[in-house]
């Protein structure tokens, strides 16, 4: 099996971002032993315990390192005679540092990793791309968005180090960099590299990927951006495929989660010849896709299950259950329990969703324990999330706030009917959900 070292670094407002993508990561990488290694400098337990709720889900491993960084924060705060510092234009956190440190933190038994940054989405096997041959090379890392769109040399956004690289070079993005730790270990240490950042830091407009191009161009290999690090407003694809391209970069503007995607994806499409509008959306589907993975771990439990069931179906539900036994979501989760779930699935697929509703209240009306009567609830509006049946997502976000009204739990109720309302700020069922909580 395929040993696969990720590293990844992060803070605590990028956590939601940084599982959406390790969902994509581990679903498209089940043939390999992926090891996750996390760069931070304040997450706390809680922050750390989500990160690994999602590592385990899948059967990776996580190790966490926490950074350091007085030293890194000074050099990299400091001052320049210009009024307007130039390293603020890219408005990128400390964190994207960390990868440079990563020589001082990670075991030396590592000679190689895999970085990439939390607003990227797998979408198709790593194993070609982690098993390059780098022993000529330090980095190996895909053109620049600006070098891939052909922009103006004296376009603003190159900054200053363009002009200190060769021609016959190009300018790369460090947002997936393979990383050869073993020679990166002999030629610099983490001194030298804030030191280097303390003297010219003020040349450093997009910090570290700047720094990386600065000093070691020579030795970095290209690999395709059309596989590896492709951005939603590339020309060169123009449907998403099955596992390609492999890794797509959310960079820049083109964040999916803001409301704002599309009309910045537009403006680089129009302006400079950029890639389809369609396989923009379907880039922003398959965000949506994996954001939903955390919501509905549920599902992800059931079609284990059917999977296996079809895969042998003399198998007994409880020795497939048993066989999953290290899935976290099954604390608490009887036999009866996933059958019932399974079936669940099967009405809301079907299209069914009075039946399945019907089903979910009336067991979570009978003499089950509360926990279990949530999670059904809570299970069937995930469902009806990602499968975007809407009528049946409003109608089981009712029903879960009747039963939290009926269990005395009027807090919770308001938080989810006022979040509901803000959608549905007309309906009257839950204007009297409202009233029934008091307010």
């Amino acid at each position: 099996m395929t040993e696969l070292n990720i590293l990844l670094s992060t803070n605590r407002s990028y956590i939601p971002l940084l599982t959406v993508m390790l969902h994509s990561l581990f679903d498209n990488n089940r043939d390999c032993a992926v090891n996750i290694h996390l760069l931070h400098a304040e997450l706390n337990e809680d922050d750390l315990s989500i990160v690994e709720k999602t590592v385990k889900r899948y059967g990776g491993k996580l190790c966490s390192y926490r950074i350091d960084v007085k030293s890194l924060s000074e050099a990299i705060h400091k001052p320049t005679e210009a009024n307007e510092d130039p390293r603020e234009k890219s408005r990128l956190p400390m964190e994207t540092y960390f990868r440079l440190l990563c020589i001082d933190y990670l075991p030396k038994s590592i000679k190689k990793v895999l970085y990439l940054d939390c607003d990227v989405i797998v979408n198709g096997s790593l194993k070609e791309l982690y098993n390059m041959d780098l022993t000529d090379y330090m980095f190996a890392a895909a053109d620049d968005f600006l070098e891939a769109l052909e922009l103006p040399a004296d376009h603003w956004q190159r900054g200053i180090i363009y002009s200190h690289i060769p021609e016959t070079f190009k300018y790369v993005n460090a947002g997936v960099l393979l990383m050869n730790i073993d020679r990166f270990r002999q030629v610099i240490t983490t001194e030298e590299i804030i030191s280097i950042i303390d003297e010219h830091g003020d040349l450093l407009i997009w910090h570290d990927q700047d720094f990386i191009n600065y000093l070691f161009y020579k030795y970095i290999y290209h690999f395709d951006y059309k596989l590896y690090n492709y951005f939603p407003v590339y020309p060169d694809w123009e449907d998403l495929e099955p596992g390609r391209p492999v890794i797509i970069h959310y960079g820049g503007d083109f964040k999916p989660w803001n409301d704002d995607y599309y009309e910045k994806c537009e403006s680089i499409i129009k302006v400079h010849r950029g890639g389809t509008s369609r396989f923009a959306r379907q880039a922003k589907k398959l965000y949506e896709k994996y954001a939903a993975f955390e919501k509905a771990g549920e599902i992800r439990l059931i079609e284990l299950i059917d999977t296996r069931k079809r895969d042998n179906d003399r198998l007994l539900d409880s020795e497939i259950l048993r066989e999953l036994s290290n899935e976290p979501l099954l604390s608490g989760i009887t036999v009866g329990d996933a059958i019932f779930l399974r079936d669940i699935v099967s009405a809301i697929k079907s299209g069914d969703i009075q039946t399945a509703l019907d089903e979910v209240f009336n067991l979570a009306q009978s003499e089950i324990p509360d926990e279990h009567a949530e999670s059904y609830l809570r299970t069937a509006q995930n469902i009806c999330a990602v499968r975007e049946y809407a009528d049946g997502w409003v109608m089981f976000t009712k029903n879960y706030i009747q039963f939290l009204l009926d269990k005395n739990r009027d807090n919770e109720a308001l938080t989810v009917i006022f979040e509901m309302m803000e959608i549905f700020p007309d309906d009257d069922e839950l204007k009297l959900l409202r009233d029934q909580a008091g307010v």
